[in-house]
């Protein structure tokens, strides 16, 4: 549980004359320690030029105005939970970091807590802002660090790479044009004829969201009012040849050419592929992930133009073991050119949405 104090109403700015990150912090456990880390952290970014703004969690947090990045501090953490790991952050969805600050007392002496808990938030800070959870092979962003990157800590040389600081900065940029340019919203509707639990639906739905969030398009799964799109989830489809062997996903389109305004995925080849997934040497996939993909190709289909599969990412026609490999992580997406056709579709679609006449 974690446990939250009421902080004061005013901010601490660090950094560039105009701060570009509003960010709410946690102080409940060992505020001291904290306070030193967050001014550690502030002088880090500072150095790269991406200016701070710092609050108390509660109270004094900007959430309506600024949309800030919330970071919770938490103790006694369970040893299942992400094990070996000091922290864990939600880039994609773009908010929510959380620390296991008992983990981090217990890698280092007492001395240098201050100094690894600094670097551990500016780690997730930076996934967050980055809006992927891309690692480095040296410096801050690197996925574990050992004895010598301990050493460069208390040195304050633990820095960011090249390629660290390019993603930095086109994730500022992605966050300013974000809060300037409202994203549209896609209004879907799932049927789960096919029966599946409803934990693995749920999961499929929230993995869709943060797929198309990460081109700056919003989706609302509704229930009870009418939808843009419907997606219907069975068990099989039947191919062209009458098998159902091989089809994954199908987007009927009207005799005009004009998509029908329904995409239908088959879950048991997805959950099929999904438990072979090993043998073939992909990563393990689990069900609702690999769903979630193969629903995101389809509303694509549903987007963009006829016969719009590309070479690369989500719209590839048949998914090769590297795009596997980044499904896994999340970090397969549609192209720029896609990305940009789908938002300015869902824009027209939803002022057209909103101008039909009640049913």
């Amino acid at each position: 549980m974690v446990i939250g104090v009421v902080m004061a109403s005013t901010c601490i700015w660090t950094g560039a004359a105009e701060p570009r990150i509003a960010i709410c912090l946690d102080k409940a456990i060992d505020p001291a320690v904290v306070s030193q880390a967050q001014s550690i952290a502030g002088r880090m970014f500072s150095r790269i030029d991406v200016g701070i703004r710092w609050y108390g969690y509660h109270g004094s947090c900007p959430v309506q105005d600024d949309k800030p990045i919330m970071i919770q501090t938490t103790s006694h953490t369970l040893e299942g939970s992400l094990p070996g790991a000091l922290a864990m952050a939600l880039p994609f969805e773009g908010s929510h970091i959380r620390v296991f600050y008992d983990r981090v007392q217990a890698t280092v002496d007492a001395e240098m807590v201050p100094r690894l808990l600094a670097y551990v938030l500016v780690h997730e800070i930076t996934h967050v802002i980055e809006g992927t959870d891309h690692h480095s092979d040296s410096g801050i962003m690197k996925a574990r660090w050992d004895a010598e990157d301990y050493q460069q800590m208390r040195r304050s040389s633990l820095a960011f790479t090249e390629e660290d600081l390019q993603l930095i900065r086109t994730g500022l940029a992605r966050r300013s044009s974000a809060s300037q340019d409202p994203s549209p919203t896609l209004k879907l509707q799932s049927y789960n004829q096919a029966h599946i639990p409803e934990r693995i639906l749920s999961q499929a739905q929230r993995e869709v969201t943060s797929i198309f969030k990460r081109i700056g398009v919003k989706t609302a799964w509704v229930t009870d009012t009418k939808p843009q799109y419907r997606i219907v989830i069975v068990e099989t489809l039947i191919d062209a040849s009458g098998t159902g062997d091989e089809a994954f996903g199908s987007t009927p389109r009207a005799p005009d050419g004009m998509p029908s305004g329904r995409a239908y995925v088959a879950y048991g080849r997805i959950k099929q592929f999904a438990a072979d997934s090993e043998k073939w040497r992909y990563p393990p996939l689990n069900p609702e992930h690999v769903l979630a993909y193969f629903i995101a190709h389809e509303i694509g289909h549903l987007l963009l133009p006829a016969d719009s599969h590309s070479p690369i990412g989500i719209m590839r026609a048949e998914w090769r073991a590297i795009d596997f490999k980044l499904m896994a992580t999340a970090n397969m997406s549609f192209t720029s050119e896609q990305a940009k056709l789908i938002k300015n579709e869902v824009a027209r679609q939803s002022r057209k949405f909103e101008q039909r006449p009640p049913d």
